[in-house]
């Protein structure tokens, strides 16, 4: 089993693991992890330089701006997050660099997504998979030195795990995660 954490204070009591049997819900709350706030994000120690990584979401964004997915997090100044996110009223996939520094973005259909983050030493790829359709690349060898202690600062590396937000804004949505895995590659 891995052992999570969260960023700053636990938030326990926003998360819930029984309105939807085998899915962890995560609300779209308005903290980022751009600010040092806590937002709704649940992680795991980065233990490897070579590793894949996984998750399932069910989520529907309702307005601009709401998003959830994955985040690779340093700090609330080094981040990537790759996510499923309405943005101008399409429903997008989005690789983001923190403060918006957008890497890649695909319109996809609505729906059960799968997202994986293929971790290949100081290069990184991320795919994803719209339910019934094929595994599709978004991005590849995505340098991710940005995010290493040396340039980042810092002494505790780097955290893999489940984000949502809504960007600032009040939200009652949510992101159901059915599973998040990380294999040692």
């Amino acid at each position: 089993p891995m052992e999570c954490m969260t960023l700053r204070k636990p938030l326990w009591e926003k998360y819930d693991l029984f309105q939807r049997s085998g899915y962890l819900r995560l609300p779209t709350l308005p903290q980022t992890l751009n600010e040092t706030s806590c937002p709704a994000f649940v992680a795991v120690r980065q233990k490897e330089y070579l590793y894949l990584a996984s998750a399932g979401i069910e989520f529907s964004p309702c307005v601009n701006g709401e998003e959830a997915g994955l985040a690779i997090l340093c700090d609330e100044t080094h981040h990537v997050r790759f996510t499923k996110m309405m943005c101008d009223g399409k429903v997008q996939l989005l690789l983001n660099r923190r403060l918006g520094e957008k890497l890649a973005a695909e319109e996809i259909e609505d729906g059960f997504v799968t997202l994986e983050i293929r971790g290949r030493g100081q290069k990184t790829d991320f795919y994803y998979k719209v339910q019934g359709k094929e595994k599709m690349l978004l991005v590849s060898d995505v340098d991710m030195t940005g995010l290493s202690t040396e340039l980042a600062g810092g002494f505790t590396g780097c955290c893999l795990g489940m984000y949502a937000s809504s960007n600032g804004e009040i939200s009652e949505n949510h992101a159901d995660f059915a599973w998040m895995a990380i294999e040692n590659q």
